[in-house]
């Protein structure tokens, strides 16, 4: 299906549920705020006091204090997943409630744990290999090794993208098997899945644009406020809406694979006859 049909097919979807995946959305956004206004702040300031201890106390405080970081990262994006699975059920033209955003924390918690937490690791391995071009005086072009650095572990990141929607859809799968499937489901469809959020270039566009007339630029009162009421308009729509077409494709991923394993069945059997 094209991206052009999968938008349609979102925008579709959204009909009478836009409220409740705002305020769904706007849950997960109110709890991240939290976490970086006040949180973060408090597990900073723990930090600061432990590595200026300089004793034993030294490690064993950070790693206390990285455990709680990566507990509330836990936290959201086990959030962000329900709110996927609220997206599926749009995409399969089931209802929804935003009770369903706890849907993760009462359906095999630990699997989607341990899929987060790979691509966390994949996400983090990244940041790493990338910044170590600095350190290699042996290359000239540090764009080009970090390039070359970055690939693989982006190309093992779009791989997973179907993998917490496959969780949804079979409990009972293993995370082993979950991201095998995954692999497979995205093979050959890497760059279409690139092409959806270039599609959305101008949304990240208009955000961004909105953010530094808030954060950065000085405006008068009324633009300041006018502002922040278009970005908090548009971020509160755009999210759930990429969200929803980011669900049809991994639906139309599903029917596309489905189609073909009927067809490779009838060969056999055709063959066999």
């Amino acid at each position: 299906m094209k991206i052009s049909g999968l938008k349609k097919r979102a925008r579709e979807s959204l009909k009478g549920y836009l409220k409740v995946l705002i305020f769904a959305y706007f849950i997960i956004v109110l709890v991240d705020m939290i976490y970086r206004r006040i949180g973060k702040n408090v597990v900073d300031t723990i930090f600061l006091k432990v590595r200026s201890s300089r004793n034993e106390f030294f490690w064993s405080g950070f790693f206390s204090v990285l455990l709680i970081h990566i507990i509330i990262l836990f936290l959201i994006s086990i959030f962000k997943i329900g709110f996927k699975k609220m997206c599926l059920n749009l995409g399969v033209r089931k209802s929804i409630q935003v009770a369903d955003i706890f849907y993760p924390f009462v359906n095999s918690p630990r699997k989607f744990a341990g899929i987060y937490f790979v691509k966390m690791a994949l996400s983090y391995l990244g940041a790493y290999l990338l910044n170590l071009s600095v350190y290699v005086p042996i290359v000239s072009d540090e764009l080009t090794f970090s390039i070359i650095l970055g690939i693989p572990t982006l190309l093992l990141n779009l791989n997973l993208f179907p993998a917490e929607f496959i969780l949804m859809e079979s409990l009972d799968k293993s995370i082993f098997m979950v991201i095998k499937e995954s692999t497979h489901l995205m093979r050959g469809h890497k760059i279409k899945l690139v092409r959806i959020y270039l599609s959305f270039a101008i949304w990240f566009l208009l955000e961004l644009t909105l953010l530094s007339c808030i954060f950065v630029f000085e405006i008068p009162d009324a633009f300041f406020f006018l502002c922040v009421f278009l970005f908090g308009v548009s971020f509160l729509y755009f999210f759930p809406y990429l969200n929803c077409v980011l669900a049809e494709f991994y639906l139309s991923l599903k029917k596309e694979s489905e189609m073909l394993d009927t067809s490779s069945i009838d060969e056999k059997e055709s063959i066999s006859l």
